[in-house]
């Protein structure tokens, strides 16, 4: 099957998606706001749609992954005082 776009438009899509992702990575949304409306200039918007969708979900779930408590090294609590016991009760 041929690609149905040329290079120099694979490329302009590549630094669309790059920079998207540099966004959602800093405000953890946002990708698709910004990758759409670009992308639809360059591509068909039933072709952008669903590859930034699926894209979408995997970095929502690569930050999900990376968020879980199991990840995270436990680290034990500090010891009471007092003043602490008395202000939790």
């Amino acid at each position: 099957m041929p690609i149905p776009f040329d290079l120099q438009t694979f490329l302009i899509a590549a630094a669309v998606v790059a920079a998207a992702y540099v966004i959602f990575g800093i405000s953890a949304f946002g990708a698709a706001m910004f990758t759409v409306p670009v992308l639809s200039h360059f591509l068909p918007l039933d072709f952008v749609l669903p590859i930034v969708i699926g894209a979408s979900l995997l970095a929502r779930a690569s930050m999900t992954a990376r968020a879980t408590p199991s990840r995270v090294l436990a680290v034990p609590d500090a010891p009471r005082t007092s003043a602490d016991s008395a202000a939790a009760r």
